[in-house]
């Protein structure tokens, strides 16, 4: 009932018993899972502050493996939970966002973000996002991070793949869409999208 009429927009482990909850047009809230109570998360960061209250900005969340929780949106901040301080994480050089940032997935503790047109990775243990692919024919509006490196993204010009080892990109002819919106990857290996028109999977391990 907490919850009730609340956009959450995103959600994070905070502690073994609550989560915290990212809600749209509002702030960034403790949600306790036994008790289901909501609390305000005090965060000490103007500039984080302002995005919440008055950019109209939401804030996506995610766990880097040491416990802490990020907050993102055209920037990344990493917040210290016991404090409510916040440090800024920052590009590697002069490198900015080209929209909001998003998660696609971890793998060996780095986590994968991506833009509108960008791929980026936070290295684990690092404190700058590096810039690993960037083009600028397709506009992202989703990626999810696979197996073997592959990093499907859900774009207006349709399905694509990036592998990030091997720096392959390729999109995926079909004849069945023309745009994708979202995509997520299950345990069999098939890639699932998203469209206007409605659902698909693609068989990654066929090709097909």
């Amino acid at each position: 009932p907490s919850t009730l009429k609340k956009k959450v927009v995103s959600i994070a482990d905070y502690s073994e018993s609550e989560l915290a909850l990212s809600i749209y047009a509002d702030r960034i809230r403790i949600f306790n899972k036994v008790t289901g109570e909501l609390r305000p998360l005090e965060i000490h960061d103007e500039d984080i502050n302002y995005l919440l209250k008055y950019a109209g900005r939401s804030l996506n969340l995610a766990n880097r493996k040491d416990g802490s929780l990020l907050l993102i949106s055209n920037r990344m901040f990493m917040l210290d939970k016991s404090s409510g301080e916040c440090t800024a994480i920052a590009f590697d050089g002069r490198n900015a966002a080209q929209g909001n940032l998003f998660t696609i997935g971890t793998e060996d503790g780095s986590l994968w973000l991506h833009d509108n047109f960008n791929i980026y990775r936070l290295a684990e243990g690092k404190d700058r996002i590096e810039k690993i692919w960037s083009q600028d024919s397709a506009l992202i509006r989703a990626g999810y991070l696979g197996k073997d490196s592959d990093i499907w993204l859900a774009t207006d010009k349709g399905l694509c793949m990036f592998n990030h080892r091997d720096r392959h990109f390729q999109r995926i002819e079909t004849s069945l869409f023309n745009e994708t919106n979202s995509v997520v990857c299950d345990l069999d290996s098939r890639v699932w999208i998203g469209t206007d028109i409605g659902l698909y999977a693609y068989l990654s391990e066929n090709r097909s």
